[in-house]
């Protein structure tokens, strides 16, 4: 499994406590510092989501959570083809995007002392549509609506399964 965006290590360490072999990767060095103190059986990596350094085929899965969210919309399409060609055939990809009827802001997150975020957000058939021209067929997308004041907008949640040729 590979947890793209894996921040402090999280859910890296619910996949290996499951049994799982796992590649955390984070574009910060500082997190995956961190992921490494908290997941010291974990293996992590720096690296930058846009330039994924793997073999072809080499995870059964990807998992995405909150990650895609953050780069700009115009480069999500090779992104994905680029998870789809680590993927081994019928390899899952999970994601989960903001909705919202804004394209692409850079604001304030006022949950982390005002820091600067750059966020893209997206609807249900925007980002299946990118899914299946990059060569996933969505099994399941449902959306979660905020249940605490930490979430800030609705959630697309997708679970896509690798077509064995891409369109």
């Amino acid at each position: 499994m590979l947890d793209i965006g894996c921040g402090p290590g999280r859910d890296a360490k619910i996949f290996l406590e499951h049994g799982m072999d796992v590649v955390g990767i984070d574009f910060s060095a500082k997190m995956i510092e961190i992921a490494q103190k908290n997941v010291p059986q974990g293996i992590f990596q720096v690296m930058d989501i846009e330039s994924l350094v793997f073999s072809p085929e080499a995870f059964e899965g990807a998992w995405a959570n909150c990650a895609l969210l953050h780069l700009p919309k115009k480069n999500m399409p090779v992104v994905l083809k680029n998870i789809w060609t680590i993927l081994k055939p019928g390899g899952c990809l999970y994601i989960s995007l903001k909705q919202d009827d804004k394209h692409e802001l850079s604001i304030p997150d006022l949950r982390y002392d005002g820091l600067e975020k750059f966020w893209s957000f997206y609807q249900e058939n925007e980002i299946h549509t990118l899914l299946n021209e990059s060569g996933f067929e969505v099994i399941e997308m449902d959306v979660s609506h905020p249940a605490t004041n930490y979430h800030t907008h609705a959630l697309i949640k997708i679970f896509a399964i690798k077509q064995e040729e891409k369109k």
